[in-house]
């Protein structure tokens, strides 16, 4: 599976995952395609990147705080795209 591919699962068809499972460990969590679609009680995540693993703790830790401070971003246009 090549780079974003995991994306590919989708809600229309389910990642390989065991029936059951007590922990999900994922080593390249990208997107988080497969997490979020499988939303796991438990989980120990990792990337190569360690800003967008920044961002995610950020979402764990103070997802409040983090909607706050974007709120204050000054939007022009289509700054995003």
């Amino acid at each position: 599976m090549g780079r974003g591919e995991k994306a590919a699962f989708g809600p229309d068809r389910a990642a390989p995952s065991p029936p059951s499972f007590s922990t999900y460990y994922e080593p390249f969590l990208g997107g988080g395609a497969v997490l979020f679609h499988l939303q796991p009680a438990r989980a120990v995540v990792n990337d190569i990147n360690a800003e967008l693993i920044n961002v995610y703790e950020v979402i764990r830790s103070d997802c409040p705080g983090l909607l706050a401070d974007l709120k204050k971003t000054p939007q022009r246009g289509r700054v995003f795209l």
